[in-house]
This record gives C-alpha cells, structure tokens and sequence, in this order.
C-alpha cells in the first residue's frame, strides 16, 4: 500500500462498495496517501499522479472530509530537523447523508505519543432543547392578502413614552399578530408539502385512468399551483436561514439550501460564538493595560482633515429622505434585528409604520438606519480624508491596486537595504501606533532583508524585534514573491476553486445552482487572481 499501483484495488473496491450503500456512511482511517499538495511537509513533493486515483475515488463515491480540529499532520516519519517528513494520511470521510445527519460531527486529530501516527478521535455534540424559539420574520409573508392588515392592526395600538419606546411597542403587537399568522398559515411546512404531493399522486392516479375528465383536470391543476406554492416559500424560508446570498429562490435548490442551514446552525451556538470572539481578540490585542498614551495630536494636525463645510454637512438634521434611502439600501436578506424583522418587512409596510420610523430615528441616533445615514455621508467627504495609497473599502477604488502596489515594492527586494532606513522606517511607524492609538501585533509580522550580512540581519532583526520572513508570502489572499510565480504557486487558486465544488452541499445543487455557483463564485475567485497576474495556460487549462 506504499505505492500507487497497489493502492488502486483498494480505491476501486472503496468506489463499488459505495454503490451499494443507501444510508449513512463513514470511512475512517489511514489512507496511506495525501489528498491535496500541502497536505506534506519536506519529502518528495507531491504529484497530479500520485493524488489522481485518491481523488476519483472520493469524487466517484461521493465522499467529503468531515470537519476537524487539532494536528494537521497525522503522520511523520520522526526525523530531527529538517530530514522530518509530516504528512495528513488519516482522514475522514462521510456521503451526503452522513453529513445531513450528524451536523455536528467533528475529528479531533490528538497528540500521536509514542506512535507515529495521531489517533483521530470523532465526537458528536448533542443538543438539548432551549424553550421557544424567538419570532422571524420570513419574506415569504409579505406576500400574504392578511399581512398589511395585521401590521395596521398591531400598530393602531395606544402607546407611551418616548418615539423610539412606542416603536418598540407597536413592533412587538404587530410581531405578535404575525407570528399568529405564521402560525395559521405555514406551521409544519414539511408536513404541508408532504400532504399535497399525496393528494397531487391521488388526482393523478385516477386522471390517468380517465384522461378526459374535467373536474379532475381542475383539480390535479389547483393541486399543482398549491404544491409549486409552498415549495417556494420552503427554498425562500431556507435561504435566509442559510445565509446564501448568490442563489436565486426558484431553482429547485431545497436540498442544498437544507444543507447549509443545518451547517451555519452548528456554527452559531452561543456558547462557541462568546469563546471564539474572546481568544481572537485577547490573542489579537492582549489584556488591558494600566495606562495608555495619548494621542499625539501634533502628528494628527498635519495630516488629513475635514473642511468646515464637510463638517457642517455631517451635524445637519437627519431628513426624511435619508432615512428612506438609508432602508432601501438594506439587503432584504440581511440578518434580522432583535425584533426577528428585516428590511422587506419595513419596506413592505413603509405607508403604515414610516411616520414613527422617522420621528423614533430622529429622537434615538443608535439605529442601524443611522449606521446606513452615516455611511452615506462620509462617502461624500471620504477621499478628502483618506490617503489614495489605501484602496480598501473606499467606493470607487480596488483592492487589487494595494496588492500592485505591494508587488512593485517586493521586485525592488534585491537592493540593498540601509540599516539606518530600516530603524527610521520603523520609528515612523511606531510614531503611527502612537497618534492613532493602533499597534501592530509583532509576533504575527515579518521583515525582509536583502543585500547585507547575517550579522547585520541579525542585529536589525533584534534592535526592531520583528522576525525575519521568507519569500513566498501571502497578502491580501495572493501569493507575492521576488521571481515569476511558478505552478506551485498558483497551486492555492486551484485548490480553493475545487473546495467549492467539491463540497458535500454543492454536491446537492441543481443544475441551475451549479451555473449560479460558477458565475457567481469561481469566477470571481479567477477574475480575482487575473486582475494582477497574467495566468499561464497550463493554470487556465487546470481550472
């Protein structure tokens, strides 16, 4: 099993084996062979040839790595030093019914002791029951002949207080009628569904033994628009579940759509939400310090301001007009507020609850309408203040002219590099940490050196404290480097547009969402990469 001849047996019997399985399936073990290029460390450099069989196989079973977490590497031959050679031969794989099933599953890959492989460890969380669920709203319901009538009656309601108070309190009696009509109307859609293609089957049954009558033909037709009616407002209810934003509702893409709600879901508990938040940013930024050190407000004078016009515009009252812009500009998909409604809802029923609206957003200057207002008018004034060497997030210009940027700076790497450069470059720098109150995290940057001795590397290395890196590096997803970019390097680009493909809930898209997901997805990841390199065909050819 140590060569690719004698593997392929075992990757054919892995493909029949498969056609023979109807259920859940899981294979689990030491495969002897890595799946992808990165997947070895130091060795022989690893091949099309000697992952091709690996891959169909996977591919013709219709197998997906599970989720894991711990070591990388689940093998090493436990060399010193450089003659180490670590690679992921233990893996895991599960079918498409696997994966719907048990959500949560995850491979754990442990320490290996003394052996040298690491033991993969499988666990699945089990969840247990919080109560009821907090009400949402679904867009589906805007369509309903009782929604406007319902949200008149919630918001006819007496309230007191302030503006923003009695919005609250209208939303919560209009929230309260909707879930009452939700309730009436689309409970147990699976159920509802499942009904109607019975009685559809029925109708069809007895049609197909007399063809010619009418009131079956009615019937089977009233069926039809019945069933076609709620599996829209099934794929609509489970897109905004999923988050998926490039697919259009209509596309017979249920299933997938399934598929990646159950996966966010496992994702979002609130428990794993509050720990990952808290490691990122007490890695990214410490603990709190004793003292801070002020701004240096001779530095922030000499660069960039707001004129006294621009200023002007930004205390002027909020109008009407900016809030109705402000909500058009919403996505309709976007994630709910804390009263379960999105933007459709309010744009649906803008001529009933808008004159609230505008006196509770006037009153209260924390909305998310006046993030969108804010926004709009620092448009208007941001290229006054912002630098044009920062292209990122700023309307009108493009990522891509950083990483340009950046590409001309790392061809100009072979000359000699000044240590007294060096140092004034980072004093500056440290200089910038300190006006703006931002410092950069030291342990996560790197310094390239060229044109000087080791001795000199060394010293500037440990006057500025940051380590020396190695070419290639990435930036910005892309990798940069002095030299042409080889095939290897381009290797990342392949492997990430194949990701997307081979993913266990792409599998289940409809050929439609399969065209959706290359215009929407894969093209942008190739347009990405070519609006700063010029491709070589053999990678064009790859993709």
């Amino acid at each position: 099993m140590h060569i690719v001849d004698t593997r392929r047996p075992m990757w054919r019997d892995v493909a029949v084996l498969s056609q023979n399985i109807t259920s859940n399936w899981l294979v689990m073990g030491d495969f002897n062979s890595v799946l992808l290029p990165n997947e070895r460390h130091n060795g022989n450099a690893v091949t099309d040839a000697e992952t091709r069989d690996f891959e169909a196989c996977v591919d013709n079973s219709n197998l997906t790595e599970l989720k894991s977490c711990g070591n990388f590497y689940s093998w090493s031959n436990k060399g010193q030093g450089d003659l180490r050679i670590s690679s992921r031969i233990d893996m895991a794989f599960g079918n498409i019914d696997w994966h719907s099933t048990f959500t949560d599953a995850i491979i754990d890959y442990v320490n290996p002791g003394l052996s040298d492989h690491s033991p993969l460890v499988m666990t699945c969380k089990s969840h247990v029951g919080g109560g009821s669920r907090p009400f949402k709203f679904f867009n589906y319901m805007a369509e309903h002949d009782s929604f406007l009538s319902v949200v008149k009656k919630g918001w006819e309601v007496q309230c007191h207080g302030t503006a923003m108070l009695r919005v609250w309190s209208k939303l919560k009696a209009v929230n309260h009628g909707l879930k009452n009509l939700h309730h009436k109307e689309f409970a147990k859609l699976d159920d509802r569904i499942e009904l109607i293609r019975g009685e559809l089957a029925s109708v069809q049954l007895q049609l197909a033994a007399t063809l010619t009558d009418s009131s079956l033909q009615t019937s089977e037709k009233i069926h039809s628009e019945k069933l076609m009616k709620f599996l829209q407002i099934q794929e609509c209810a489970y897109k905004k579940k999923s988050r998926i934003m490039w697919l259009k509702v209509g596309d017979s893409n249920t299933k997938f759509l399934f598929s990646a709600m159950k996966e966010r879901k496992k994702l979002t508990t609130i428990e794993e939400i509050k720990e990952e938040v808290s490691s990122f940013y007490k890695s990214l930024i410490g603990t709190a310090a004793s003292t801070l050190e002020s701004i240096d407000v001779n530095i922030v004078r000499k660069g960039k301001q707001l004129t006294f016009d621009a200023a002007e515009r930004w205390v002027q009252p909020v109008l009407d007009v900016e809030i109705d812009n402000a909500l058009k500009d919403i996505d309709i998909i976007k994630a709910q507020g804390l009263d379960g409604l999105d933007s459709l809802f309010f744009l649906k029923a803008w001529n009933i609850v808008k004159l609230d609206i505008y006196e509770a957003v006037k009153d209260f200057f924390r909305t998310r309408l006046i993030s969108k207002i804010l926004t709009a008018r620092m448009q208007a004034v941001i290229d006054d203040m912002v630098n044009c060497a920062q292209s990122w997030f700023i309307p009108g210009r493009v990522i891509s002219d950083n990483i340009l940027l950046s590409y001309e700076l790392v061809k100009c790497y072979s000359r000699k590099v000044d240590e007294g450069f060096v140092k004034a470059i980072f004093s500056t720098f440290k200089k910038f940490s300190t006006a703006s109150s931002q410092e950069a995290n030291l342990h996560k940057s790197e310094v390239y050196l060229a044109g000087i001795s080791s001795y000199v590397a060394d010293h500037i290395m440990a006057t500025i404290g940051i380590p020396k890196g190695t070419f290639p590096f990435k930036y910005l997803g892309v990798p940069l480097t002095t030299r042409g970019l080889s095939f290897t390097d381009f290797k990342p680009l392949i492997e990430n547009t194949v990701a997307r493909i081979k993913s266990w809930a792409a599998r289940l898209l409809s050929f439609v969402g399969r065209l959706q997901l290359v215009k929407s997805i894969l093209f942008g990841i190739q347009l990405y990469w070519c609006k700063i390199f010029v491709m070589p065909r053999k990678i064009m050819k790859e993709i």
